[in-house]
């Protein structure tokens, strides 16, 4: 689970988290995730309380084997930071 402001809340296998600019994040984990499958979903990071609606969208990370893009996105479309929930599986 990454934070809005890009830190990672929490995660298995995560080496780091951050935001690159408004809704823009990359994770990058210890291990090669090109062939992997990317699930990802907006949602907050605690245990309570409801997060807005909103788009994501994730893809391997351009330039690092090890990595995933992330952007998230209100629902009319406008860039904006979001907490979300990511899976990776090989």
């Amino acid at each position: 689970m990454v934070n809005a402001n890009g830190t990672l809340a929490r995660g298995f296998g995560v080496i780091s988290s951050s935001r690159l600019a408004v809704g823009q994040y990359q994770v990058i984990f210890i291990q090669n995730v090109t062939r992997s499958a990317y699930l990802a979903t907006i949602g907050l990071t605690g245990s309570a309380g409801v997060s807005p609606p909103g788009e994501i969208a994730v893809v391997g990370r351009a330039g690092n084997p090890n990595g995933v893009f992330v952007q998230t996105f209100t629902s009319a479309g406008v860039p904006d930071d979001r907490s979300f929930h990511l899976h990776v599986s090989s």
